[in-house]
């Protein structure tokens, strides 16, 4: 299963790095994101290094751990035929950047976490707009979180044995 998610806002900068981290530890994780990290240049895989302190699976606990997906920052250039109805188009045209989150999920069970609460949480900080690979857009804060909390619901359910995750070994 792969999933893109794209963010439409009008200014993106490093400015909301501290920002993100604080929203993504308020879901149960110490996050980091690599030093050189930056929202401005950023193309290609982001790693997430992380904690997940009061984890109910002892194997996890006090590891760190490594995760992450593709991100691109670009101009937003609205392709008329993208699949989005014509309103939602003419909304998504006023905003000046596109963030765009593409994952896999065939790499471990935290990449539709980090992918979904990152690009809502950055959609909620700029005033921005959410669309999913299904074209639907989400233009509320609350909303857009709600979503997110949604679809990284499906985690809780996982067992030890079917969870799969990577060590931090460093940010090579």
């Amino acid at each position: 299963m792969s999933i893109d998610i794209n963010v439409y806002t009008n200014e993106i900068s490093d400015d909301l790095i501290p920002a993100i981290l604080e929203e993504l530890n308020k879901f149960g994780m110490i996050c980091e994101f690599p030093p050189d990290f930056s929202l401005e240049s950023q193309s290609g895989f982001l790693p997430i290094r992380f904690r997940v302190p009061s984890s109910t699976f002892e194997n996890m606990r006090d590891k760190d751990l490594v995760s992450g997906f593709e991100l691109s920052v670009d101009d937003n250039e609205m392709d008329e035929d993208d699949g989005h109805s014509e309103e939602d188009q003419e909304k998504l045209k006023t905003y000046r950047k596109l963030v765009s989150f593409y994952f896999t999920g065939a790499s471990d069970s935290f990449e539709l976490r980090f992918a979904s609460l990152t690009s809502a949480i950055i959609a909620t900080l700029t005033h921005g707009a959410l669309s999913d690979c299904d074209c639907k857009v989400l233009y509320d804060g609350a909303s857009i979180m709600e979503a997110a909390r949604d679809l990284i619901a499906g985690d809780s359910d996982l067992t030890w044995r079917e969870l799969e995750y990577h060590e931090f070994e460093g940010w090579d």
